[in-house]
């Protein structure tokens, strides 16, 4: 089922759009979006109304009226009378594959929305804050995997990894944390704790064990 629109100006109490659609609630009749530029330059001028001319009709008869309707007031831009519509009517929007310009409108409109609130665009930024650290040089990734290298671990400790064979506990995951900070690759520490280098990326990006 369809319905036929039509927009009225107050200034001069005249029609200057004829339109149809299908949906609910009378959306696109109410619409400012994709508009043509002499729509919009009545509408930044003045006040308008919306009158829906005939509800809950066959597509097809909708197509017809508003054909009827256009002939009946006239194109502005063929000079016949005061519409704004670019077209005899009767093809609607539906199907219809939008212009380049259209689409370029179309993805300005989008662009320009707030997808999320104020309150919530201040939870995603505390949340994200700390997260970011900033990059450092190779001199400074340099002393600190040399400084892992130095490292000596007891023969007590290696013997605690070694038993872990691919499991780790809390205090495994908080070394291997160390370990990384202190520039240990991932290979060296997996061979470490006899685990997996996937294993010890996701602890060391907390993306595992986040309660620790």
């Amino acid at each position: 089922m369809a319905y036929v629109y039509r927009h009225v100006r107050l200034d001069k109490n005249e029609p200057f759009y004829i339109g149809i659609s299908s949906d609910s609630d009378y959306k696109r009749a109410n619409s400012k979006l994709y508009r043509n530029n002499h729509w919009e330059g009545i509408v930044n001028n003045t006040e308008y109304r919306v009158d829906i001319l005939f509800d809950e009709i066959d597509l097809e008869e909708a197509k017809k009226k508003e054909i009827e309707f256009i002939s009946i007031y006239g194109r502005s831009d063929l000079g016949r009378g005061t519409l704004c519509n670019l077209t005899d009517g009767g093809e609607g929007a539906f199907g219809c594959i939008p212009t380049k310009e259209a689409r370029r409108k179309m993805s300005e409109t989008r662009n320009g929305r707030k997808m999320h609130s104020e309150e919530t665009r201040l939870k995603i930024s505390k949340s994200m804050t700390g997260k970011k650290k900033p990059p450092r040089s190779k001199e400074h990734l340099r002393k600190l995997s040399e400084k892992g290298k130095n490292r000596v671990f007891s023969d007590d400790s290696i013997a605690k990894m070694a038993e872990s064979k691919g499991k780790v506990s809390i205090e495994d995951v908080i070394k291997i944390r160390q370990l990384r900070k202190d520039g240990l690759t991932l290979k060296e520490i997996s061979e470490m704790f006899n685990t997996t280098m996937s294993s010890v990326s996701k602890i060391s990006l907390r993306k595992t064990w986040k309660h620790i």
